[in-house]
C-alpha cells in the first residue's frame, strides 16, 4: 500500500496459509501487508493466519505500518505461527508499527498461538510509532514445549521514539505461568498499555476514558451487545 486511503472496507473469514522463509524481510496481513504512507480507516477484518515464518511481520490489519495510519478499526483474528528464527513479530492488530506511523482508536480480539520463536503482541508486536486511545481483548497461547525464545507483549516493545498513550488490556491475558525455563519472557505488568478487568472495561466510564480530549467521541457504549458489553466505534 503506497500513500493511498481504505476505507469502510469489512473483511470476513478469510484464511491465510503462509510458509515464509528466506533472507528477505516479509510483511503479512489480511488487509495489507506494508504500508508505505497512507491510511486504513473504519475497516474490520476477521480470520485466521496459519504458518510457518521467518524475517517475518505478521499482523491481523497489517504486517507492518509503515509511515501510515490506522484509525477507527478493529480486528478479530486468531494467529497461529511457527517462528523459525528470532526475527519474528507478530500482533492481532499489525506486526510491527513502525517510525512515523500511527494506530489510533483501534480494538483487537482473538488469540494468538506462539510455537519456537517470536516477538507476540496481543495488539501489536513491537513499536517504534505512536499508539493511542486503543485496546485490545486478545490473548496469546504459548506452547511452552516448542518455545524457545518468545517474548510476549501487550502494545509491543518500546523504543525511546514510541509513543503509547490512553492504551488498555486485559490483565488476565498476561500469565506468569507461561515462564518456562527462561524460554518463555512475559513483559512487566504496565509497561506498554495498561491492565484493566473485564468488569471495568464495559463500565461507562471506560468509554469516556477512551474519547479523552478526542472530537467527536470515536468511541461509543455497546448498548445492542454486538461486542459481548465491550466498547465500540462510533460507526459501528
Amino acid at each position: 500500500m503506497n500513500y493511498g486511503v481504505i476505507q469502510n472496507l469489512n473483511i470476513e473469514n478469510a484464511d491465510i496459509y503462509a510458509n515464509i522463509k528466506g533472507e528477505g524481510w516479509s510483511c503479512l496481513g489480511i488487509l495489507v501487508s506494508t504500508m508505505n504512507g497512507g491510511k486504513i480507516n473504519r475497516c474490520h477484518v476477521s480470520g485466521k493466519i496459519i504458518g510457518t515464518v521467518e524475517n517475518c511481520d505478521v499482523g491481523g490489519i497489517a504486517g507492518q505500518t509503515g509511515a501510515g495510519e490506522i484509525l477507527n478499526s478493529y480486528s478479530e483474528v486468531d494467529m497461529e505461527i511457527l517462528g523459525n528464527n528470532f526475527s519474528v513479530f507478530e500482533g492481532l492488530v499489525a506486526g510491527s508499527c513502525n517510525v512515523s506511523s500511527t494506530i489510533k482508536n483501534v480494538y483487537s480480539k482473538g488469540t494468538i498461538y506462539a510455537n519456537n520463536y517470536g516477538v507476540v503482541g496481543l495488539a501489536v508486536g513491537a513499536n517504534n510509532g505512536n499508539i493511542e486511545n486503543s485496546y485490545t481483548l486478545g490473548k496469546v497461547n504459548v506452547n511452552v514445549s516448542m518455545a524457545q525464545n518468545i517474548n510476549v507483549r501487550t502494545f509491543g516493545y518500546l523504543n525511546a521514539r514510541a509513543i503509547c498513550s490512553n492504551c488498555y488490556y486485559l490483565g488476565s491475558s498476561i500469565n506468569e505461568a507461561w515462564k518456562n525455563g527462561g524460554k518463555v519472557w512475559v513483559e512487566s505488568l504496565g509497561t506498554s498499555g495498561d491492565a484493566i478487568t473485564e468488569e471495568d472495561m464495559k463500565k461507562p466510564d471506560f468509554v469516556t476514558w477512551l474519547n479523552d480530549k478526542q472530537e467527536g467521541n470515536p468511541w461509543k457504549p455497546d448498548t445492542n451487545n454486538i461486542n459481548d458489553g465491550y466498547p465500540i466505534l462510533s460507526w459501528q
